[in-house]
């Protein structure tokens, strides 16, 4: 339990290990500690639903798919199932966060927080893909096979060198981000692999939905960067209707072009 409760530790403060080996390191640009004040407590309130939704998603997927081992068929339609019906509502809250973090959080901590707000959009997606590594984690567990978590874990690891990479070439807290973004892709494609290897489940589709996902935030990111001026009380909604318009779009194009069936 110990290794595992290191790697958990790890894995979720990555970017705060960075930024506080930028404080001792010479060669790593540091910030200055309004801004770090200001991305560590953004970052710190991003972190708050992980517990809640990893229970969920034990809860529901492990004991579902342990019910199903014995018959591989039935296993990997259900794993490809728990993704198509969770795919509508984290793009949904992909569109919907990456467009109103920024607004939101100014408007919960004010103008003082404004370094972490502009970087919340991109954390959005960086806690998006972590469930994704959720449920990669899953596909093994309910079969009894903890090496997937292992492996997993062990890639996530890279984003300490990622981060150091973001800082050295000078891009800031917005590259500190995006090396979350990267090393829970690394992750997740890690046990996706894995999985796969080993015939354990299907992470094939799993992977296309993160790609999804991730062309998802590009798209909301761009579009957030153009819709900067809109006031937050406004922009709040119009991203609330977003989200939910693309949650429902991508709803009924799933029932249309992957219903259920008995195959993996």
């Amino acid at each position: 339990l110990l290794p595992a409760g290191l790697f958990f530790w790890l894995n979720t403060q990555s970017d705060k290990i960075v930024i506080l080996a930028s404080e001792h390191v010479d060669w790593i640009p540091s910030f200055d500690l309004a801004a770090l004040g200001a991305y560590g407590t953004v970052a710190g309130i991003m972190l708050i639903p992980i517990g809640p939704l990893g229970k969920v998603i034990n809860s529901v997927v492990v004991p579902g798919l342990a019910a199903t081992k014995a018959s591989p068929a039935k296993y990997n339609a259900l794993f490809k199932s728990y993704i198509r019906h969770s795919a509508p509502i984290l793009l949904a809250t992909c569109v919907a966060g990456s467009l109103a973090a920024t607004p939101v959080f100014l408007l919960l901590l004010g103008d003082a927080f404004v370094d972490g707000a502009q970087v919340a959009p991109i954390l959005v997606g960086a806690l998006l893909a972590r469930v994704a590594r959720q449920f990669a984690y899953q596909g093994g567990v309910a079969k009894g096979n903890t090496i997937p978590q292992l492996v997993g874990n062990l890639l996530r690891l890279s984003g300490l060198p990622l981060g150091v990479l973001a800082l050295y070439y000078e891009l800031g807290l917005t590259g500190l981000a995006w090396s979350v973004i990267a090393a829970e892709t690394i992750s997740v494609l890690g046990v996706s692999i894995w999985l796969e290897f080993r015939r354990l489940a299907p992470a094939r589709w799993l992977v296309l939905g993160l790609a999804v996902l991730l062309a998802t935030l590009g798209g909301s990111l761009a579009v957030e960067s153009n819709l900067s001026w809109i006031n937050p009380w406004i922009m709040v909604p119009i991203a609330a209707v977003a989200g939910g318009i693309l949650g429902l779009a991508c709803r009924t194009a799933l029932r249309v072009i992957s219903p259920a069936s008995p195959e993996g």
